[in-house]
C-alpha cells in the first residue's frame, strides 16, 4: 500500500526535518533546499546516495574517500532540473545553487538504522572482498557519476 513518509527530528546524520523515512527500513529520503546564489554543505553519509535535482541549478561537490581514509575524493559535477547523480558511500557533499530560482534536490540513501550500532557484536568471520587482501574489504574508487 502506499504510505505517508514520516518526517524524523531527531537523526545523526541530517538536520531536523528534512529526512523522510518510510515504514520500512531499507531507505530514508532526504530533501535538500538551497536559496539562490548559496551553499549547503550535508554531513557524511555512511552509504551511497542517489540524488534526484528536482528544480533548480548549480553543482555538487563530494569531498571523502575510501573506508581507510587512504584515498580522497573531491569531484565537483553540475546540477540541473532533471540530474541523477549516484555519489558514494562516505562522502559528504555540498551543494551550491547558481540560478535565481535555488536549488531543490532530494537524496535517497540507506536507512540510517542500518549503520547503527547493533547491541550486540556478531562473532562472525571478516570477509574478504574481491581484490582485497586478507583482514581488508574491497573499497571501489570512489567517483560521482551522472545519469
Amino acid at each position: 500500500p502506499i504510505e505517508s513518509l514520516e518526517v524524523s527530528g531527531n537523526d545523526a546524520l541530517f538536520p531536523p526535518d528534512q529526512v523522510f523515512r518510510p515504514p520500512f527500513e531499507e531507505f530514508e529520503i532526504q530533501q535538500v533546499e538551497v536559496p539562490a546564489g548559496e551553499s549547503v554543505r550535508v554531513p557524511t553519509n555512511p552509504g551511497p546516495l542517489l540524488l534526484l535535482v528536482q528544480s533548480g541549478a548549480g553543482s555538487a561537490r563530494a569531498a571523502g574517500g575510501a573506508a581507510d581514509g587512504a584515498s580522497l575524493l573531491q569531484q565537483q559535477i553540475d546540477l540541473h532540473r532533471g540530474s541523477v547523480v549516484f555519489v558514494p558511500a562516505g562522502a559528504a557533499v555540498t551543494y551550491t545553487a547558481s540560478g535565481s530560482e535555488g536549488l531543490s534536490v532530494w537524496a535517497a540513501a540507506v536507512n540510517a538504522k542500518v549503520f547503527a550500532p547493533a547491541a550486540e557484536p556478531a562473532a562472525a568471520e571478516e570477509e574478504v572482498g574481491v581484490g582485497a587482501e586478507a583482514g581488508e574489504a574491497a573499497v571501489p574508487e570512489p567517483a560521482l557519476v551522472a545519469a
